[in-house]
């Protein structure tokens, strides 16, 4: 089943979208292809239940059918009466049922286990194309942060490194990296505190809906060369 949004095996083959909006729409168009593909694999498979179902029924109904003539057969010494030969035709008929529905349900799901490859390399190129939009809502936001504060961070820190060095000795003074870790440490303090506060303002950041993952094979999305072997035998059932 083909789809118009690029897969992971023809992702490398275009041009990388620098621009915010760019990565946010190619983002935003792998997302809806991959909505749209488990929404036909939930509604085909929601239709291969419905057609067990059917079948369950018409089972339960032959049974009773059968139930019904051995009943009457036992009263009337094994003799085929009228009614008994139309509750045998009735079973007949429940039985084609059965049949038919199982046919229809295996045909169905026969087509679910199809989509499962779409739907992993559709999940694998909307899960590449989401970290692409994180990275760049990450770097959106700590450019925001180093031209509104970046100066007075860096003053911070000169001052606590200031503050470091006075108070103790030549000989046993902390290296620079020592300095930075503990000045990284006290600003780290901070940000855990806020973090539970800033959810809303994450997902404004990042500025697009989350993957819908659910119904896809992750598994199979997470293993590239499974998905290439699945692939070419696909294709190899289609060219014979």
């Amino acid at each position: 089943m083909k789809t118009n949004t690029e897969t992971p095996r023809d992702a490398d083959a275009s041009t990388t979208p620098t621009k915010p909006c760019e990565v946010r729409a190619r983002y935003e168009a792998a997302a809806q292809a991959l909505s749209e593909a488990l929404g036909r694999k939930r509604a085909m498979s929601e239709r291969a239940a419905k057609m067990a179902r059917a079948g369950e029924a018409a089972q339960a109904q032959a049974n009773a059918v059968r139930e019904q003539y051995r009943e009457l057969l036992s009263q009337v010494d094994g003799e085929l009466t009228r009614e008994i030969q139309k509750l045998r035709a009735s079973e007949r008929s429940s039985l084609t049922l059965v049949e038919e529905y199982a046919a229809l349900q295996q045909e169905i799901q026969t087509q679910v286990t199809g989509m499962e490859l779409e739907v992993a390399e559709l999940a694998w190129a909307g899960m590449e194309r989401r970290n692409r939009v994180l990275e760049l809502a990450s770097q959106e936001a700590f450019d925001a942060l180093m031209a509104l504060a970046g100066d007075a961070m860096a003053a911070t820190y000169a001052l606590h490194r200031r503050a470091t060095l006075s108070s103790v000795l030549v000989q046993m003074r902390p290296s620079d990296g020592q300095v930075l870790a503990g000045f990284v440490y006290k600003l780290e303090k901070q940000i855990k505190e806020r973090l539970d506060s800033v959810g809303e303002q994450v997902d404004r950041e990042i500025g697009v809906k989350e993957l819908e993952l659910d119904g896809a094979d992750m598994v199979l999305a997470g293993s590239p060369s499974r998905r290439a072997v699945l692939r070419r035998a696909e294709e190899d059932a289609r060219s014979h």
